[in-house]
């Protein structure tokens, strides 16, 4: 089963920025950033290495979603889409998780979401995934979930 999560746009859910919360998110700040919020530091030059890569990325698939991760894929291959594949919905709604961190960002910086999205879908990647259109996507992303286990 498949469940698209609607956070696309959403910048009503967010909630201001305070007190220690706003001393963690500056904590992270990112020398290559115009986004000090992102809550893990060192995405950027982390992923710098996908930049080489011989055609523009405006359209990504991630699978498995780690914090920051979406966010520093829009941003630092200037893509227009993220979608994020994420089998565990808790791992989403965690405090200071992705999908808290996007209504965050997208209420402190909203011209920086203009033309672009993140979607993230609930689903199993090991089966298909009818959200995700064939041909469509310029790089599919997995980085530290996929793992074989002997049985």
């Amino acid at each position: 089963m498949t469940t698209v999560v609607p956070v696309v746009g959403n910048a009503a859910d967010a909630r201001p920025l305070g007190g220690a919360r706003s001393q963690a998110f500056l904590k992270f700040a990112m020398k290559d950033s115009q986004l000090p919020e992102l809550h893990t530091a060192g995405l950027y030059e982390h992923l710098k290495w996908l930049k080489q890569l011989p055609l523009p990325i405006r359209t990504i698939v991630s699978f498995g979603c780690i914090s920051s991760e979406p966010f520093a894929l829009l941003w630092g291959l200037d893509a227009a889409e993220v979608k994020v594949v994420e089998k565990n919905e808790a791992e989403l709604r965690q405090p200071l998780g992705p999908l808290e961190e996007l209504a965050e960002l997208r209420s402190i910086h909203p011209q920086a979401f203009e033309g672009r999205s993140v979607e993230f879908i609930i689903a199993d990647m090991s089966e298909e995934v009818a959200e995700l259109p064939a041909d469509y996507f310029d790089l599919a992303y997995c980085e530290n979930v996929l793992y074989l286990h002997a049985v």
